[in-house]
């Protein structure tokens, strides 16, 4: 698993990288749009983590880079180990530095070993494991909802501003997804306010039936559609022809007659 940045760093002649799931990190669909077949590419680590449990063959998960990857994956806590390369004798000039290793102590190493391509450079490669055990999954990170609040924020960060019939404007990107993963028997729900569950329920239901008479909700002082429904609504739009509370073919009727 990497970033954009270091996909692109390596050279083309071993893209992919042979003999293993290439999974490629990114915020910019645009910027991956050109990416071979064979290679899967998402937004976030949460979503790639979550489908990448479900490919069988997958044994062991390696994050590769870069910086914002690394930030992420070792503060993750299904990050177990950490192999991390000490290189001395040269001082390159750095705008990117792998984070502090707060929380983990040093497992192995391999003492200096001179460079065999560079024999004033010496490599000491060390294996971290952290120092306490980590709550699992469920306690510490709900993935389900991390997706949601990631899209959210790059929503805000990222999006377009477009115009709406209410005067007050939205932010939106287009072509993004969120996947959840049914098992253990859940479904996340995702909402952004308190909502009257009463009302989500019978709205559902109502949907599900096919209905599109507003009266059927507002007898059950359920008043969601009310507006859309009333004569004054039907008739500046054109809708004179409708009774007042029939809504037409509103999302229960296109799900219940799907390509009429």
């Amino acid at each position: 698993v990497m970033g954009r940045k270091t996909w692109e760093s390596i050279p083309k002649k071993y893209r992919p990288l042979k003999d293993r799931l290439n999974v490629v990190i990114s915020r910019t669909p645009t910027a991956i749009s050109d990416l071979p077949a064979s290679v899967l590419a998402f937004d976030c680590l949460e979503q790639a983590l979550q489908i990448v449990d479900n490919i069988p063959v997958i044994q062991d998960v390696y994050i590769v880079g870069g910086g914002q990857i690394y930030n992420e994956a070792i503060v993750h806590p299904r990050c177990t180990r950490i192999f991390l390369t000490h290189v001395r004798g040269i001082s390159p000039e750095c705008d990117t530095f792998f984070p502090e290793l707060k929380g983990w102590k040093l497992d192995k190493e391999s003492g200096n070993v001179p460079d065999p391509e560079a024999p004033e450079v010496e490599l000491n490669f060390c294996e971290y494991v952290r120092e306490s055990p980590v709550l699992n999954d469920d306690t510490l990170v709900n993935a389900e909802e991390k997706q949601y609040l990631d899209l959210v924020d790059r929503i805000i960060t990222s999006g377009t501003q477009r115009g709406d019939r209410t005067g007050t404007g939205t932010l939106s990107i287009f072509g993004t997804q969120m996947r959840f993963s049914p098992r253990d028997d859940t479904l996340p729900l995702l909402t952004t306010k308190k909502v009257f569950w009463r009302g989500v329920a019978e709205e559902m239901l109502w949907f599900m039936k096919g209905c599109t008479d507003a009266r059927v909700l507002s007898a059950k002082k359920i008043h969601i559609w009310d507006d859309n429904a009333s004569r004054k609504f039907l008739d500046e739009n054109g809708l004179s022809h409708r009774e007042e509370g029939d809504l037409g073919p509103v999302y229960g009727f296109q799900w219940r007659h799907f390509g009429a």
